[in-house]
């Protein structure tokens, strides 16, 4: 089988592109955007809210810096990062990105994270880069930040943005917010409240329009209209694999009938990519592949392949392919390893005028582009 071949690929953000929110910092990866498009005057241009992460300046045998963002649980604060400084005696187990504390029994970050906007003019061509945060930490679920965002553009010119946030208590949840332009943010949640949309659950991508419900409720008539997203479970991994799940909402706030979509096989798990968009007659994503076959990696490799969907029955899978995108296809334009190795982790797809970009971040480090033609792609999906 013939493995579509981008027509680009281009690097859009990396560290050096965005400045440090503390002087106590430095930005270590600019990566795992939500994208979209959006017409404006100047004709289709390109938003990607792009996860930039911060570690302490500071490397020390005796102590970790632990960044926090602290909370007033109310919108607009000012944005300061804190840090608990743990010494090594406390830390039962330590990785790259991560410590696991004795005193506490819990694992904590050592980088944090906000999206910034970086917007691309109609050719693709990198228009503004901005330095102040694009999502701001409100409520104590954000404490230590917001991260791998997906952008969905519904079919009646909304926009439904998901954001992962990790937390001590809440654990690793998903945010909800809906925008028409970008500049007025509201959440499906209309009190205000400290509260996540979703516990327990990360990337969360919503179909962009309603679907039949496959099944009756209480609440919810067969064949209703309903929301529809693709989502990761993240509680009991060690029992079971989590997995790419489809869940349906009424309401973007209480979400049931969650059905998986993808499982392991021969080692290899999967997690969820882009949003879907409608191409041909299917729903179509990138999503992720982890091997976890070989023990002796440190880093296991995440690669990229493509899911389609029934488009009248998303609840049924038509095809998956073989591997679209891997870490030595961009060994020419990023040849020395990044923050995490040997990750390619697509989060972003657009399609127009028979071009489908895909966006992914690199090694936890930088965000890049493949352009490819879209009747390419269909025909990958198909012949899979």
């Amino acid at each position: 089988m013939e493995i579509p071949k981008p027509i680009d690929t281009k690097i859009i953000a990396s560290p050096k592109n965005f400045n440090p929110l503390s002087k106590e910092t430095k930005v270590v990866g600019a990566f795992n955007p939500g994208v979209t498009t959006i017409k404006t005057k100047n004709g289709l241009e390109t938003i990607l809210l792009v996860r930039v992460a911060e570690i302490h300046r500071k490397k020390s045998k005796e102590h970790v810096f632990l960044p926090y963002f602290k909370m007033q649980n109310t919108k607009n604060h000012p944005i300061k990062i804190y840090f608990d400084k743990e010494t090594a005696k406390n830390i039962l187990d330590e990785t790259k990105k991560s410590v696991f504390l004795k005193n506490k029994m819990h694992r904590r970050l050592k980088h944090i994270s906000l999206p910034r906007a970086v917007i691309l003019d109609e050719n693709g061509e990198i228009k503004k880069i901005n330095q102040e945060p694009a999502l701001l930490p409100e409520w104590e679920y954000t404490r230590f930040g917001k991260e791998d965002l997906r952008i969905t553009k519904m079919n009646d010119n909304r926009y439904i943005i998901t954001a992962v946030s990790a937390h001590r208590e809440f654990g690793v949840s998903t945010s909800i917010l809906i925008t028409k332009d970008f500049e007025f943010l509201e959440s499906p949640i209309k009190k205000n409240t400290n509260r996540p949309v979703i516990i327990g659950i990360k990337d969360v991508a919503v179909l962009p329009e309603k679907i039949p419900s496959p099944s009756e409720t209480e609440t919810i008539k067969k064949g209703e209209l309903i929301y529809a997203a693709l989502r990761r479970p993240n509680s009991y991994s060690y029992i079971s694999t989590p997995g790419i799940w489809l869940s349906y909402s009424q309401d973007l706030v209480h979400w049931g009938q969650h059905h998986r979509l993808t499982k392991e096989q021969n080692g290899k798990i999967t997690g969820t990519g882009t949003p879907l968009i409608h191409l041909d007659d299917m729903w179509v994503g990138a999503f992720h592949e982890i091997d976890t076959t070989n023990k002796r990696k440190k880093f296991k490799p995440y690669s990229t392949k493509l899911i389609g969907l029934d488009f009248e029955n998303p609840w049924k899978v038509k095809n998956i392919t073989d591997t679209l995108l891997k870490r030595d296809d961009y060994i020419d334009i990023l040849p020395k390893p990044g923050y995490v190795p040997n990750v390619v982790y697509a989060t972003g797809i657009t399609e127009n005028n028979g071009i489908t970009n895909i966006f992914s971040g690199i090694d936890d480090k930088h965000t890049v582009k493949d352009k490819f033609y879209t009747e390419d792609l269909i025909k990958f999906l198909k012949q899979s």
